[in-house]
């Protein structure tokens, strides 16, 4: 009976919940460019987590339009660097987006010699350096806010950059202890990586092959194969990583460019976190059957660049389709925003995203644009929520929890949350019911193993005293008759 019980009460649940789904998606579908993905494998809109702020272009910010911008950069003051490819310069704002330098022509300090830039693809700023990957001069210059060069990285001397092999850096970074690390164009063996000092010291981070169903035939035949007849078979080499960045954490994460050749390996599976062994240490715990429909979703798309947040936040943008993807430490999807066009919360061609406390910034290179993204009241309450609950307190995170669910009943990753508050709280009946709601199979059988547990507890509480009570009489029965017996 009480097995039968508590299938009624899921199935109730379930229903309950799909009931919520389609009144939330039908209030919710014209107001909101915001979506997720649900358990039943479909995009569901959800409130807007971000809203367009304003767009800055080079007319607007006084040093002339913008030409094939490749790469911005905000640093901790919030100033904004941007890459402004075509013109061959660094263009410097305030965090008022005020003008504050365009590096065009850059002094070394040692000699006093001038230099320019030749098609620079990528920089990232440490401290009062700036770090530039001047691509096509096959260079990574170190330079101030007025483009005094204080250090110069040429083509490594190492066997893997010889012959006509080019040093082609379009991508670069700075760790903590200072070593830099370049992704480089044409070259699949992972990051080129220095030390401080600008002395090479190894490959970082390579991209294992895909083991496709084609790569595997081929080396079954390779084993009996004669030399000549290898000789003539294709190569398959690692794929080449196409974009980076470092968290507070130091570690780095990478992004490689899809195996459309090898299988069906995709762009979500080329995400990677990176110890300082070089190791894929990024936990996904997005609900299986919202990480099929994404990771369908993800083979049309071109996930360019890469940002983590202060607090964790994982920030992907996609120039196929225009969408900004925005998940948790744990690749939770939180949102996806965004669409090609030419609206305050569209664009034509994002190649590069970077983030400043709570904002995003957005770099589109049609437009020559930057985007800057506000986080509205729903996505800061999201947030606050998971990070509290990263942060172990999870009994701060039950109010915020029920208000996101209040704001969308269909926004599954909030059951789940929820459920998992409550699991830590030992309220497992609540738990059960929200993971239910929440379609989340994997902690509601946790849920429901703390409650068999509990079942079981109580049960014993009760029937090993009757027991022992039975026991008890039984022997003084026993005890009372073989004394009457012996009379």
């Amino acid at each position: 009976m009480r097995k039968f019980l508590k299938s009624l009460a899921l199935i109730a649940a379930a229903f309950a919940c799909f009931g919520m789904q389609t009144l939330a998606s039908s209030v919710t579908e014209t107001e909101t460019f915001t979506n997720t993905y649900s358990s039943y494998q479909e995009a569901v809109p959800i409130p807007d987590f971000y809203r367009g702020k304003m767009r800055l272009s080079g007319e607007a910010i006084g040093c002339g339009s913008f030409q094939n911008p490749r790469d911005l950069f905000v640093d901790d003051n919030g100033y904004l660097y941007i890459c402004d490819t075509g013109n061959d310069r660094i263009v410097i704002l305030d965090d008022q987006y005020t003008l504050v330098s365009v590096i065009e022509e850059l002094v070394y300090e040692t000699t006093g010699e001038t230099t320019t830039l030749s098609r620079p693809n990528g920089l990232f700023v440490n401290g009062d350096q700036i770090i530039v990957a001047d691509t096509e001069s096959e260079r990574i210059l170190y330079c101030d806010r007025d483009g005094k060069i204080v250090k110069e990285v040429l083509r490594p001397d190492h066997s893997q950059f010889s012959g006509d092999t080019l040093f082609l850096p379009t991508k670069v970074l700075v760790d903590q202890q200072g070593n830099l690390y370049a992704q480089c164009e044409g070259f699949y063996q992972g990051l080129v990586m220095f030390d401080e000092n600008g002395e090479f010291l190894s490959f970082f981070g390579s991209e294992s092959v895909f083991a496709s169903v084609e790569v595997q035939l081929q080396y079954f035949w390779q084993q009996i194969m004669s030399q000549e007849q290898k000789d003539q078979t294709s190569r398959y080499v690692p794929t080449e990583i196409k974009t980076m960045t470092i968290d507070r954490n130091g570690y780095i994460y990478t992004i490689a460019q899809q195996h459309s050749t090898l299988g069906v390996k995709n762009e979500i599976d080329n995400i990677r976190k990176l110890n300082t062994k070089g190791k894929d240490i990024l936990v996904n715990k997005m609900p299986e059957a919202a990480y099929a429909a994404f990771k369908s979703a993800a083979t049309s798309l071109n996930m360019v660049d890469i940002v983590v947040d202060e607090q964790g936040f994982i920030t992907i943008v996609d120039s196929s389709a225009g969408k900004v993807m925005y998940f948790d430490k744990e690749m939770n999807l939180l949102a996806m925003f965004g669409s090609i066009g030419y609206d305050l919360n569209e664009y034509q061609l994002p190649v590069a995203v970077d983030c400043f406390e709570s904002d995003l910034y957005v770099l589109d290179q049609t437009t020559n644009t930057v985007s800057v993204l506000q986080r509205t009241e729903f996505g800061e309450t999201v947030c606050n929520a998971v990070s509290a609950y990263h942060d172990g307190n999870f009994a701060d995170t039950i109010g915020p929890w029920n208000d996101v669910i209040g704001q969308s009943a269909n926004y599954e990753f909030a059951y789940s949350y929820l459920g998992n508050a409550y699991l830590s709280q030992g309220e497992y009946e609540k738990a059960r019911d929200c993971f239910a709601l929440g379609r989340d199979s994997r902690g509601y059988n946790e849920a429901y193993k703390h409650l068999r547990t509990e079942g079981v507890r109580d049960i014993l509480l009760y029937v090993v005293p009757a027991a022992a009570a039975v026991i008890v009489a039984v022997v003084i029965v026993c005890v009372v008759i073989k004394k009457r017996k012996s009379r």
